[in-house]
């Protein structure tokens, strides 16, 4: 194997192997929400009940984030936010 097979395959065949993997795990994760956009067809009203405090890191890097009621079929829920773990609430 010459330099220039070298070459080529170091700077056209790996980059191009690796974007696929890039493309691969992207269409991965994003494909439960395409899956759920389709069969999620409902629509609900929620209420704005209180706010909570969500840091992230420092002392100056706190957002207040809506604490949201709903029901649905009769059954009450309530979501902080959007869906950040637990552990940034405080």
């Amino acid at each position: 194997m010459d330099d220039i097979q070298v070459i080529k395959i170091v700077f056209g065949i790996l980059p191009a192997i690796g974007g696929l993997v890039l493309l691969l795990i992207g269409f991965m994760r994003s494909y439960k929400y395409l899956v759920q956009e389709r069969q999620c067809t409902a629509k609900t009203t929620g209420t704005v009940t209180s706010y909570t405090l969500a840091s992230r890191g420092g002392e100056d890097s706190s957002v207040h984030l809506p604490v949201v009621a709903y029901t649905v079929n009769g059954k009450e829920y309530k979501v902080i936010g959007p869906a950040f773990p637990k552990r940034f609430y405080n």
